[in-house]
């Protein structure tokens, strides 16, 4: 039984991933942490016909050599009289996890897997009767003290796997008097895409954190997550689900770049227009701003322009016209085009260049040529009706209303039309994403101009208990949206609840693995003409090191020209390291440098 000896030899290979720890650690110490210990295992070995051939009890036991680095431990299936020595260890350097495994035949097992991933390898392994075979371990179910996980097997170089068996992993009970590793932990366990649904449950079901919300998680296109947690209306007992509409604050800035967008590709206008071409009696300090200004943050104007006699700051009904006046009205914070800063008065008034150009309403030009074509049906405006089993009603620090959700605030104001007052859904924001991805809202050129070539992250939330995050990857391929309707948070505070450090971390895991590699310590703004231009240098970077210095008007680099999506032509280096070639502007003089990127 060759190949039963072989998968019995490595059981140990798949440990418990990411355990808490009171002090911060990397997954992969994590998870060394909590495979410390005893642990109680049943195995089912398996028939090729997928029946359970065999099932035997055993134990397996990890003691620390290196604290945090090396484990050492031993695996015992009494009832086949087999035992294994196990080395458990962390490459920091590759960020890996391995295993070194060998029995009573002499035979040795090395399986290894990046750190925050549940599949384990190892290499072709040659047999005693001459054959090769590779084995693949993958984790699932993954609890504090258990776990699921099976063993696949391989004899034609990876082309096909079959299952070989079956395991169930469970803690053994500490000794009296003496503490589990489990029951030591005061911190949830680190998330990691092995324990994301885990996480999500218990945040649900703890009374402390009570998540309340729906999470959608797509990775490389596969959906891992797509669910509703907690209730959506207390009062009458309706939960959250997957098409629980909620108040998505700022979300609609990206709708409204991407009807700016869509208004370029066709030849309806030009990002470098000045607003003096859509509006009448423009001020004269803001006669220079452009569209392109009001969409990067480079207008000067002020952030909001409600007034302090408004209702509410958000929801008082003011028409195009009163908005127009109170923004043009307000001193700008800098000149057009010599700083950044975010403003919400901006995005207003590109909807109304939305509204001028096209002849239509923002409310109907965005359903025809944004929502529609994406298959958003769930997607709104304040004031629009929603079934009650399907409205997430707000519970937070500010209420507007007997009930205080959307369908009953009145019809978007034009306080916050073209960066907010709408409704959706995590699946009509993934529904957006992929539309945008796939061409059908804007053209593949405009597309990558509104995806960029980097990650994107958005947070949006509002006092009246929404909130929402959502992410991307290049491409858009992998995102995640989370949207919760109890988010209490007291205006003028921090808002760091449970639901925005859930959310955050979410993001964070899945922004990890497209994360650049290496950095140059340069900040890059855009200029005169729309150049791009060094607009800060970290002092010690590689960008300070090899020469490159603030103002520098960056032309090109590996001869690609920078000023239209900088990212796009950096970002190949940055996952590399190889050596980046600008060709730069500095006093009217044109300098090859030669940046060598270094490791983050």
């Amino acid at each position: 039984m060759r190949l039963e000896i072989a998968l019995s030899a490595v059981l140990l290979l798949a440990v418990p991933a990411a355990a808490a720890d009171t002090e911060a650690a990397s997954p992969a110490v994590e998870q060394l942490r909590q495979a410390a210990g005893a642990w109680q295992v049943t195995t089912e070995f398996l028939a090729p016909d997928g029946t359970v051939a065999r099932s035997v009890e055993g134990s397996y036991v990890f003691e620390w050599v290196v604290p945090d680095r090396v484990l050492v431990g031993r695996s015992e299936l009494p009832e086949l009289g087999r035992a294994s020595g196990i080395l458990f260890y962390y490459q920091q350097a590759e960020e890996r996890i391995g295993m070194a495994s060998v029995g009573a035949d002499g035979q040795l097992w090395v399986m290894t897997g990046a750190a925050d991933e549940e599949v384990r390898t190892t290499p072709p392994t040659a047999m005693p009767d001459g054959s090769v075979i590779e084995l693949r371990f993958t984790r699932y179910n993954v609890e504090p003290d258990r776990f699921e996980s099976k063993m696949e097997y391989s004899t034609d170089g990876g082309e096909s796997w079959v299952q070989g068996n079956h395991q169930l992993f469970r803690r053994q009970p500490a000794a009296a008097g003496e503490p589990s590793p489990a029951a030591e932990t005061t911190e949830p366990p680190p998330l990691t895409w092995n324990n994301l649904a885990t996480r999500l449950d218990a945040a649900a079901a703890d009374p402390e954190i009570a998540f309340t919300g729906a999470v959608l998680v797509v990775r490389d296109g596969e959906v891992l997550v797509d669910r509703g947690y907690g209730p959506a209306n207390r009062e009458r007992g309706y939960q959250v689900t997957p098409d629980t509409v909620f108040a998505t604050g700022s979300l609609p800035i990206d709708y409204t770049h991407a009807a700016i967008l869509w208004l370029a590709q066709n030849g309806r206008l030009h990002r470098e227009s000045p607003i003096t071409d859509f509006f009448d009696q423009v001020p004269e300090d803001k006669r220079a701003i452009t569209v392109e200004h009001l969409m990067t943050g480079g207008s000067g104007l002020q952030d909001f322009h409600d007034l302090p006699g408004d209702r509410d700051p958000d929801h008082a009904w003011i028409d195009r016209d009163e908005a127009v006046r109170r923004i043009f009205a307000q001193e700008l914070l800098f000149p057009p085009g010599e700083g950044e800063a975010h403003s919400h008065s901006a995005w207003g008034l590109l909807a109304a260049i939305v509204e001028i150009v096209s002849g239509q309403s923002y409310q109907e030009f965005t359903r025809r040529h944004i929502f529609e074509p994406a298959g958003m049906a769930g997607t709104g405006f304040n004031g629009d009706p929603v079934p009650a089993e399907r409205l997430a009603i707000g519970y937070g620090a500010r209420s507007d209303g007997e009930i205080n959700a959307p369908p009953y605030w009145g019809r978007t104001s034009w306080l916050v039309l073209g960066s907010g007052g709408q409704v959706g859904t995590t699946r009509d924001t993934g529904r957006f994403l992929e539309a945008v991805r796939d061409g059908r809202i804007l053209e593949p050129e405009w597309a990558r101009r509104f995806l960029g070539s980097g990650i994107g992250a958005s947070r949006n939330g509002d006092a009246y208990g929404y909130e929402m995050f959502y992410c991307y990857a290049p491409g858009a391929r992998s995102y995640a949206v989370t949207l919760t309707n109890a988010n209490y948070w007291q205006p003028g505070t921090e808002n760091d609840t449970p639901f925005v450090r859930l959310s955050r971390e979410v993001c964070d895991l899945l922004l990890a693995e497209h994360m650049p590699r290496f950095r140059l310590g340069l900040a890059i703004d855009r200029g005169a003409g729309g150049m791009a231009v060094a607009g800060g240098v970290s002092p010690g970077s590689a960008a300070e090191r090899d020469g490159l210095q603030p103002g520098d008007v960056l032309v090109s680099a590996g001869g690609q020209p920078l000023a239209d999506d900088p990212m796009a032509v950096l970002r190949p280096y940055l996952m590399s390291g190889e050596p980046v070639p600008f060709l730069v502007r500095r006093d009217g003089r044109e300098l090859e440098i030669t940046v060598r990127p270094d490791p983050r």
